[in-house]
């Protein structure tokens, strides 16, 4: 079981504690009484699969799994690809949910499967993607034929499912048509929402939710009425905390239980970015992977799983903290520019405004202060 986390006060006997800025890291040390949040203690990953079979096995609000399944019907496993898990899973556990759901349906006669990425905005899979996410297994046997795809938001063969006030809900046109959709996702308590609706419709129905207008009560709507239309089961995992690798390996710890590995690591990590600050910064951040240790897997009625997955990762995750009048935060890595270490100074404050400042962290009225090096670092298509 993973040590919780926990809000620390500085005292006397604090440490210098680490603040990450863009690439740069360093220990700092604090005036006495600031308050430190730590989050839960990352564990390496183990073995999925007795939480995946146990889940398939008693879903909520709904049969189990095998139960749904006959010979001869039409089968589709939706995978996420809207929200990137940052950093990278090392092993992607939704190969071991698909290899596992693809075994009881093989067993119960269904030969009718295909798998569609359900990346909404967001770039589709290429065949290293697929290779990537889902293991080679899985990639010999579906995509030869095929029945691997990535949803295209603006596909003139998508199909109409329902309507919200007038306006046609249209979607991928393998999923419309199948009997049972499973979705298959992971979460790691950044996003929420229904996969098929955020991922998998066309594009003007995710701008309806997700743009300038868009608004909770429409996401609300839009997703009861394609689930009236749809047979759908869901089997999402939820993720610990990212355990680093060895390069990075000082920020699986706490600074005071820093170990002979974990200071080298912070003294190569320093010297790397020192001696060549864009190759060092890009070696070391640009594309970390880390594994995550897999908190649960819940399966069955998709609302249902959506609900109890953010209740789980809220339970193992939440740390306490009042709203302060100076919050103080890094903006590191590539989780706010994906694969740029640094990124630019736009992307930095959006990071530290929007997913810290708005976060109830900090006071109407308080002040932030956020690490980032702000270097002249812009990019049209991103900024635009």
């Amino acid at each position: 079981m993973t040590r919780p986390g926990f809000v620390l006060q500085v005292d006397d006997r604090t440490p210098d504690l680490l603040t990450l800025a863009g690439s740069n890291v360093r220990l700092r040390s604090f005036p006495e009484g600031t308050k430190v949040v730590y989050a839960p203690e990352p564990q390496p990953s183990t073995d999925p699969v007795p939480l995946i079979d146990g889940a398939l096995a008693a879903p909520v609000d709904s049969d189990s799994f095998a139960s749904r399944l006959r010979p001869g019907m039409r089968l589709t496993l939706v995978v996420g690809s809207v929200h990137q898990v940052q950093p990278r899973m090392r092993f992607d556990v939704r190969r071991s949910i698909v290899e596992r759901l693809l075994e009881r349906a093989a067993h119960a006669g269904v030969d009718d499967v295909q798998i569609v990425v359900a990346s909404g905005l967001s770039p589709r899979w290429s065949t290293a993607d697929v290779v990537a996410a889902l293991g080679d297994r899985v990639a010999a046997s579906f995509l030869p034929d095929g029945a691997i795809t990535s949803h295209d938001v603006t596909s003139p063969d998508l199909v109409k499912v329902a309507s919200v006030d007038g306006e046609a809900i249209r979607m991928n046109p393998r999923i419309a048509e199948s009997d049972l959709v499973v979705v298959v996702d992971v979460y790691d308590g950044r996003h929420t929402g229904c996969l098929l609706v955020t991922g998998a419709t066309d594009a003007e129905t995710i701008n309806r939710i997700g743009g300038f207008d868009g608004s909770s009560e429409a996401v609300e709507r839009v997703t009861a009425a394609v689930h009236d239309q749809l047979n759908v089961f869901g089997v999402i995992g939820v993720l610990g905390q990212p355990w680093l690798g060895p390069t990075l390996s000082f920020l699986n710890a706490r600074e005071w239980e820093w170990r002979l590995p974990e200071q080298l690591a912070y003294a190569g990590a320093r010297q790397l970015v020192g001696l060549m600050p864009a190759h060092g910064a890009q070696k070391l951040y640009g594309s970390p992977r880390a594994d995550y240790a897999l908190l649960d897997v819940i399966a069955g009625d998709v609302g249902a799983v959506q609900t109890q997955v953010a209740e789980v990762w809220r339970a193992a995750n939440l740390v306490a903290v009042p709203p302060a009048d100076t919050l103080i935060t890094s903006v590191w890595g590539s989780s706010f520019d994906q694969g740029d270490p640094v990124g630019s100074p736009i992307s930095a404050a959006r990071h530290a405004l929007v997913e810290r400042a708005s976060a109830g962290l900090v006071k109407d009225g308080g002040v932030l202060i956020a690490f980032h090096p702000l270097t002249r670092r812009f990019s049209n298509r991103l900024q635009s």
